[in-house]
């Protein structure tokens, strides 16, 4: 069993792999593969197990010279434990400040969802002809809702068994391929389970608030959702549809929205990352699919494994 601090410090350390993988090759590979990464970098950061590998980094660290050889990052044995024994008492106000800067976290990400899930709920159900058309020949298994409100800016989606799309009311009755982008986008995030996928990352965050690498992490996941589902978007549309997505991207994030961390919205940070990616949005191949999933193996393989 690892400790919290080993879980965090083997996490930053994939974290930082993820962070160099995507900055070298985000707009080369499937961006599915990086949502890929992010969930290994969840589950080393969310499970306390310990999987040893002969290619791991920190085996490697182990065997360089003059470094001491431990089975964990900061786990100690033998006399050092015995050395710890008399420290554990000094070791209670951080446990307690670890506990109230978790539980301030999560007070803080349910207040925003709550709050925001009150405007949500006085919406009303789409009455547009074109979105009832479009939802009605993109169905999935699951029920889902398309709602509108004058209460948001941007479309945003919530909800995981029984997801909802929450629209603008003025996109009932505006441009329909506007409305057929964003619809497109939303019901991207909800074959996903991204909304899961939110909660996860707030669930972790909350966990290792004390970690820097893993407020970057929970930023630049949740930007890769967002470009994940605009990559969706262009494969169901054409390469001819960059543009006027591109376009309809713009115009969605001149809106300006209340803070719902919890919810997957259309319009996000990092515009110029997102509007970069879809002009340079490339079609869908097995080498790609195969470059994709060979990196991400080598990466978990690597930095997701113990000495």
């Amino acid at each position: 069993m690892l400790s919290l601090l080993e879980m965090s410090a083997y996490g930053g350390v994939m974290i930082l792999a993820v962070i160099l993988v995507r900055a070298l090759a985000m707009n080369r590979l499937p961006k599915a593969m990086f949502l890929a990464l992010w969930a290994l970098t969840l589950a080393r950061l969310a499970l306390p197990v310990s999987l040893p590998s002969p290619a791991s980094i920190w085996a490697a660290a182990g065997r360089l010279p003059g470094l001491p050889q431990r089975a964990g990052v900061l786990a100690a044995d033998g006399a050092q434990a015995a050395a710890l024994t008399g420290a554990e008492a000094a070791a209670v106000p951080w446990t307690a400040l670890w506990i109230g800067g978790g539980l301030a976290l999560a007070v803080f990400f349910l207040a925003a969802h709550l709050r925001a899930r009150r405007d949500y709920l006085a919406s009303l159900p789409a009455s547009d002809g074109a979105i009832l058309e479009w939802m009605a020949q993109n169905r999935l298994r699951r029920p889902v809702q398309v709602r509108v409100s004058d209460q948001i800016a941007s479309p945003l989606t919530y909800g995981v068994l029984r997801p909802v799309i929450l629209l603008p009311s003025a996109l009932e009755g505006g441009d329909q391929q506007t409305a057929a982008f964003v619809l497109a986008h939303e019901m991207a995030h909800v074959r996903r389970f991204d909304a899961l996928t939110k909660w996860l990352l707030a669930a972790v965050l909350c966990l290792h608030w004390f970690n820097p690498l893993v407020w970057a992490m929970y930023v630049l996941a949740g930007r890769d959702l967002e470009l994940a589902c605009d990559e969706a978007v262009v494969r169901q549309y054409g390469r001819g549809a960059r543009a006027p997505y591109a376009l309809a991207l713009v115009g969605m994030a001149e809106q300006h929205g209340g803070f719902a961390p919890l919810t997957s919205s259309f319009s996000k940070n990092a515009l110029t990352e997102r509007i970069t990616a879809i002009m340079k949005a490339k079609p869908l191949t097995a080498f790609g699919m195969g470059a994709g999933l060979m990196l991400a193996a080598a990466v978990a393989v690597v930095f997701a494994t113990s000495a």
